[in-house]
This record gives C-alpha cells, structure tokens and sequence, in this order.
C-alpha cells in the first residue's frame, strides 16, 4: 500500500539522469542528497582552496563546422559558426540563425538530418608550463559518439553521454598555440549500427535509443520533441596537479542515537610514489589516516556527538555541517581539497507485507513521511538551456504546489546530477528539504549490457 498521492505533473522539464540508487532525500538547496542514508558527493570547491589543482576552463574560442554528406542542406555546407560551449549543435544552429525553432509546428522533423551528421568542434588556446606534475583534459560531458584531439594526436574516444572523462596531455601540451578539436560522429549511425548487430529489442518508440548511452528522450518521447543531439554538453578544461590529487570521495552517513557518524571512502590518483595523509573535519569531529606509496584508497571514520536531524520539508528543520577533506604531502603541503555540506538522517522504504499487498512508504529519521509527489520531466531538451534560475523557479513551483518529494524522471542526461554533487544548485525560497526520488533503471525498452 502506498502511502501519499503522487501526481503525473511535469514541472516543465528538469535535465538529469541519476545512475544511483531508486531514493534519494536531499536538501536541493545546498546540492547534497542521500540514498538510503547515504550521501554521495562529488567536488564541490574541489581543489580551489590555495589552488593546490590548478582549474582552467577551455569554453572560449569554439567554432562549429559539419562533416560533409548527403543529408547536410547546402548552406550549412563548409559553414563555420561559433559554438557555445557548454552547449549543443542544435542551439548553435539557431542561434547562427541557420535552423527554424525545433519547438515550433514540424521543425523537428525538418531538423532530423543533425543528428545524422558528424560534427566538428575546435578551439585554439594559449599555454605555458607550470610546475604541476601533470596535467589533465578533463571532459565533464561529451555527447556522445566523440573523438579528442590535441595537437593533432588523438587522446581519447568516448561512447557515453553520462560520463565524464579525464586524459593526462602533458606530453602533448605545447608552450604558445594549441588546437583542440573534438569530432562527434552522428549517433543514430552509432546506435542503428549496435542494433543491427545485435538484433533489435524491444521499446516503446521507433527510434534507437535503447542502443546508445544517451539521452533517451532525444529521441522523442509522448511529451517532447525528436532532437538528436551533439555537443560539448558539459565543462571542459585543464586540471594541473602533483604528487597526487583526490580522484573519488564518498562519505557515507548515517546517525543512530544521539550519534552521527561519516565514513569517508577516498580514492587517489598518483603522479609520484609517495605516502599521502587524508584529514578531514566535520563538526567537532576531526581525523586522518595516512595512504602509503603504491596504495590507492583508504577510509576514515569520524563520529559527531549530538547532530542535529535534517528532515524533509514539512516535518522539521534542515541542519547541514562543513565537511572539508584534504589531501596532505609527506611534508604537510595541502595536495587538493574537497568540500560538501551533509545531513545527518535515517531514510528506509518499508516495502513489508500488509493487508493489501506490501506497502511503500518512505520513512525519514524512524518517521513515515506522507508523499505529495510530481513526476519531474526535463526542463528543456537542450540542456545548456537549464539554468541556476530555471532550477530555482522549480523548486519555488514545487512547493508552491505543496510538493514534498520529486520524482525526478530517468531517461535524461546528468545535468542536474552534476549540480548536486559538485553543490552548484540554487538556493531557492522555501525549497530546502524537498525529496528526490531518482530512477536508476533506464526505461522505455530493453538495453542490452
């Protein structure tokens, strides 16, 4: 039996696709979230204390250009347009003014050749050698079928939009111009391809979707249009770091009694063979741990005496703590640092036996929380479209409804997965403490492994 009412509501469109757990509570006006009384995080102010990594965006200077075919209309043919990076060929089109709105009347059918197209993105960027160690091209989110080339030596190829990926190119770099060009081959072609060799599977729409790491809704869905992406979708740039730097954080946080208690789980990527010290602080809780050379992980444990309980919006308040880990040298020098603000709660879903079935009722802190939910659907199709403003409007919407819990829908790309962990979400009148509730398991058709 269901506690709650929940209510098919598209509060426009939210862009997100969550490849974690099926609920989540979080307090989306700080950007932290819990699965299960877990919290996940990503890095937030990560290396920017001291500037221990070194960040530098690559977003300016980007043109786009379309690989010659059959399908690309003439005047786009050998046309070089600005790009927007982040961003996506459909929004650079328009705003060339080469493409009609793909929202108005049948455009998109008009548009279809894009995503059948290969597309070009390049830029040029100055550079000098510093003193890291080694420098990363660090790509937040390619979509999808990409190819990277620095210099004219390919670095690396990807195949997923919901991943982002890193490549060392410090032997690549040179002192003065550099090209970086990113082709990204059309993903209908990459999709058909896996499906024709694979055999086709079943789905609910006529399209490929099922057969590439994408978007689903992409490639249309009952609420929104066909539109095939390509892009730099995500931020792209140069990380510089020495000896090592902090490649994964986890804390994992749960509370019982009048006792909280953070398991961190940290992961490191080395430049040099050299034992490196964890500390972190929470609260009134402080701790180290030291990873010898050659060892990659370590865990470390700090307990919080008396924390206040967050709880979702309506049945109290929504207390947050600093937590800040840093990455030591043997010598004491501040490596990287990262940085979350968590909550300490319980959250269970008790699916037990009952007089009519089996309930489904989301308990926070030992409480059952009666849900007044919205399936959230993407806020645009184009996601470099969803702003920090649009998100807040949502949130303000959400609870303007009497909203307590989001069901964020699970066919989209990671954009607002990547504003919480990395704490970049608004932070909007009244929205702290609103639930999530994200879907992990891709939908609408079977998708081999």
């Amino acid at each position: 039996m269901v506690r709650g009412v929940s209510l098919d509501l598209p509060l426009n469109r939210l862009v997100h696709y969550f490849p974690t757990s099926v609920v989540a509570v979080s307090d989306l006006a700080s950007g932290n979230y819990v699965i299960y009384g877990r919290v996940l995080a990503g890095a937030r102010n990560h290396g920017r204390r001291g500037e221990v990594v070194s960040h530098r965006a690559l977003h300016e200077g980007w043109v786009l250009r379309a690989v010659p075919g059959p399908q690309v209309p003439p005047e786009i043919v050998d046309r070089e347009v600005p790009a927007t990076v982040p961003g996506c060929v459909h929004t650079d089109l328009l705003a060339a003014g080469l493409i009609p709105d793909p929202y108005l009347d049948d455009n998109e059918s008009g548009l279809a050749w894009i995503g059948r197209t290969d597309w070009v993105y390049e830029t040029t960027f100055a550079w000098q050698p510093g003193d890291d160690d080694r420098v990363d091209l660090v790509c937040v989110g390619l979509d999808t079928v990409a190819t990277v080339t620095l210099n004219g030596t390919e670095v690396g190829r990807t195949e997923n939009m919901h991943r982002g990926h890193r490549f060392a190119v410090t032997s690549l770099l040179r002192p003065g111009r550099n090209t970086l060009t990113v082709r990204f081959d059309s993903a209908y072609r990459y999709a058909e391809a896996h499906r024709d060799r694979l055999g086709d599977r079943p789905n609910a729409y006529p399209e490929p979707f099922n057969f590439i790491r994408k978007t689903a809704c992409n490639f249309g869905w009952d609420w929104g249009p066909t539109v095939v992406t390509a892009g730099i979708w995500q931020e792209i740039g140069l990380h510089g770091w020495s000896t090592a730097r902090l490649a994964a954080v986890r804390p994992v946080v749960t509370v019982a009694g009048d006792s909280g208690r953070v398991e961190l789980h940290v992961e490191v990527e080395r430049a040099a063979a050299a034992p490196v010290t964890v500390r972190a602080t929470v609260a009134d809780a402080a701790g180290e741990v030291t990873i010898p050379a050659g060892e990659r992980t370590a865990v470390l444990t700090l307990t919080v005496r008396d924390p206040e309980r967050w709880w979702p919006r309506g049945y109290g308040d929504q207390p947050l703590y600093d937590l800040v880990v840093t990455l030591c040298a043997e010598d004491g020098r501040a490596l990287d640092v990262w940085s979350r603000r968590i909550g300490f709660r319980s959250v269970r879903l008790d699916t037990a036996p009952d007089a009519h079935g089996s309930a489904f009722a989301l308990h926070v802190n030992d409480v059952p929380v009666f849900v007044r939910g919205v399936n959230w659907i993407p806020d645009d199709a184009f996601p470099n479209r969803v702003t920090r403003q649009r998100l807040a409007e949502r949130f303000d919407q959400a609870v303007g409804a009497n909203v307590n819990l989001l069901r964020v829908w699970g066919g989209r790309p990671v954009r607002v997965g990547g504003l919480l962990r990395a704490g970049r979400l608004p932070r909007p009148a009244g929205a702290a403490g609103l639930p999530l509730r994200l879907r992990r398991v891709p939908g609408g058709g079977a998708v081999p492994q």
